[in-house]
């Protein structure tokens, strides 16, 4: 076990992001890398939190990209073609606070990566036609629910994506959106297998940049 107070190798940070993407749990992944639960929790945070096991070198927690910040994101850089991630952060964080330009590099990635068209992402947007992910703990408006007994994993969630999925994006129509955000159950092998195949299906399934 790593000495108190020392940080973690890079390497190690990396592996522990990896095997909670393959859906082990903290305790398990504390136990094999002989490492305490509490390390492993505070590795997850920062990289739920940053996308990066990398100290930031600036204080406090980075704003999250929500569908709106993305959509504004797009539309800046669609206006200034020529700007660097710099700027786009600088214009960016007008609006919603300090901001990084890896954290801009790494939406523009997803955006390109899952494919977001304009028509997409647009800011007139009919939020009627998304589907967003959401666990509730009682109240506010839902749509179709699934109780979940215990503690979630990659292999029960993606049991209820396979169960309920499909039908929820039929209730939007064909053009509806999936949205859920980068916790390691959602990014797991299994998780990404699935959607993979659910877009081969022809839905529009696009990633919550979290």
């Amino acid at each position: 076990m790593a000495p108190h107070g020392e940080e973690l190798a890079e390497k190690l940070k990396n592996l522990i992001v990896r095997l909670q993407k393959d859906g082990k749990g903290s305790r398990k992944i504390g136990d094999q890398l002989k490492i305490s639960l509490n390390t492993v929790a505070a590795v997850m945070r920062r990289y739920r939190t940053s996308h990066s096991t990398t100290n930031q070198s600036h204080s406090g927690h980075p704003p999250k990209m929500t569908p709106r910040t993305v959509c504004y994101l797009y539309n800046l850089a669609l206006k200034n073609r020529q700007a660097s991630a710099s700027k786009l952060a600088q214009g960016l964080s007008m609006e919603i606070g300090v901001l990084t330009a890896l954290t801009v590099q790494r939406t523009l990635h997803n955006i390109n990566h899952y494919e977001w068209h304009p028509e997409n992402l647009a800011c007139s947007l009919n939020w009627e036609h998304i589907l967003f992910l959401t666990m509730k703990h009682g109240g506010g408006s839902v749509g179709e629910m699934t109780f979940i007994d215990g503690t979630m994993n990659a292999c029960g969630y993606t049991r209820i994506l396979a169960d309920k999925l499909t039908p929820s994006l039929q209730d939007l129509g064909r053009r509806g959106i999936f949205q859920h955000d980068n916790y390691p159950k959602h990014t797991a092998k299994t998780t990404q297998a699935l959607l993979n195949k659910k877009k081969s299906e022809n839905y529009d399934l696009v990633k919550y940049v979290a």
